[in-house]
C-alpha cells in the first residue's frame, strides 16, 4: 500500500486553486470542503475561514435537506461532488531489476503506482473501489497525477500540471501485484495502464471540470448513498439496504477520495 500522507499533501497542495476556480466559475462564494472520515465515523472539513470542522452524516443531511426546501428563491448552497485520488508521480530514469517500462517507452518516463492494498471495512482496493463508483450516475471518478516532483509542495499550485487519468469500469482491474499509470514526459496526455500494456489518454483540468455536475442537495444525498450502495454491491452485500438510524455506516464505507464542495451564490 502507497503512503497516503503523500497524496493527501498533494490534494492539499492544490486544493486552494481548485477552490478558486469553482467559485469564479460559478460566480459564487466558497463556503466549505466536506470529505468522509472512516476513523471516527464522520464527516470533516474547512469552512470560508479556514476553520477546522466536523459533523456526522445525520448533520450533513439534515443540511442537505434543509437546502432542498429553501427553494431557489433563498439562495441555497450550490453542491458539487467528485471523486479524485491523488497519485505522487515517480520519474524513472534508469532500468531496475524488475522492469516495468512499457514497451516503446524510452528512459526517462514518469509512472504514478496504484494502491491494490485491501481495505478492511470494504474488502476492496482503492483501485476496485474507484473502477465500482464510476459505474454511478453523476459521478465524476479520477486519478489526478501532477507532474510535480521532489514534492515541492510550497511552490505555487498550477492547475495546468495535473494529468487526470479518468477511471470507467472497463478501467483495468487486478487483485495483486505491482501496476501502475506510465506517461512518457511531462506535456503529453497519452499514458498506458502498466503491466497490461493499456493505452489511454488523460485530461487537462478543464476537461475534467467540465465532466462535473453543479448539484442541489438532494443531488448530493442520491450520490452520497448510490456511492454506498455500489460499494456493498462490490462487496457481496446486495441484500443490505441504508436505513435512517444507520448513518454511521456510510463514512466507513466511503473512499477519502470522496470531495464534497458547498458554495453559495453571492446575489
Amino acid at each position: 500500500m502507497k503512503n497516503p500522507i503523500i497524496e493527501a499533501l498533494l490534494e492539499m497542495h492544490y486544493f486552494s486553486a481548485l477552490k478558486d476556480f469553482f467559485s469564479s466559475i460559478y460566480d459564487t462564494e466558497f463556503m466549505r470542503i466536506l470529505k468522509p472520515s472512516s476513523r471516527n465515523e464522520n464527516w470533516y472539513g474547512f469552512d470560508q475561514g479556514w476553520v477546522y470542522t466536523t459533523l456526522s452524516t445525520e448533520e450533513l443531511f439534515r443540511q442537505l435537506r434543509k437546502n432542498i426546501h429553501r427553494g431557489l428563491q433563498n439562495s441555497p448552497s450550490i453542491w458539487c461532488g467528485y471523486f479524485l485520488q491523488f497519485k505522487p508521480v515517480e520519474k524513472m530514469v534508469g532500468r531496475t531489476r524488475n522492469d516495468y517500462k512499457p514497451a516503446g517507452f524510452r528512459l526517462p518516463y514518469l509512472r504514478s503506482e496504484l494502491d491494490l492494498g485491501i481495505n478492511r471495512q470494504t474488502g476492496l482496493s482503492q483501485h476496485e473501489t474507484l473502477r465500482r463508483l464510476s459505474n454511478i450516475r453523476r459521478s465524476s471518478v479520477s486519478y489526478a497525477c501532477p507532474m510535480l516532483f521532489d514534492h515541492n509542495i510550497w511552490s505555487p499550485p498550477d492547475l495546468s500540471e495535473i494529468r487526470f487519468v479518468p477511471v470507467r469500469l472497463d478501467s483495468p482491474s487486478w487483485v495483486n501485484g505491482r501496476h501502475f499509470i506510465a506517461f512518457q514526459d511531462t506535456t503529453g496526455n497519452d499514458f498506458v495502464w502498466k503491466s497490461e500494456e493499456i493505452e489511454g489518454k488523460a485530461i487537462s483540468f478543464k476537461e475534467w471540470f467540465i465532466g462535473i455536475d453543479k448539484m442541489d442537495g438532494k443531488g448530493i444525498i442520491d450520490l452520497i448513498e448510490d456511492s454506498v450502495k455500489e460499494i456493498k454491491k462490490a462487496t457481496q452485500k446486495e441484500n443490505s439496504h441504508l436505513v435512517k438510524n444507520d448513518k454511521d455506516e456510510i463514512t466507513s464505507l466511503l473512499p477519502s477520495s470522496l470531495t464534497i464542495i458547498e458554495m453559495k451564490s453571492q446575489d
